[in-house]
């Protein structure tokens, strides 16, 4: 989902408008936990709530493997 509206500045330049983007000074594409922060291993998660930010999850749903949505 791209929230980025016309009129709205975007800092970072990511697509994600700044009062959307919680990480409106860096750069990032993550989209199942905030929007617009920075992702490195592309799984949406973004990479301070990810538990491994650098192996990419097969699971959106339960990322953080605890067994729970």
């Amino acid at each position: 989902m791209n929230s980025s509206y016309v009129g709205c500045s975007d800092s970072d330049r990511d697509g994600y408008a700044d009062i959307y983007d919680p990480c409106s000074l860096q750069y990032g594409s993550s989209w199942v936990d905030r929007l617009g922060c920075p992702d490195t291993d592309g799984d949406g998660i973004s990479d301070l709530r990810d538990p491994h930010p650098n192996l990419m999850t097969n699971d959106n749903n339960d990322w953080d493997s605890d067994g729970y949505v």
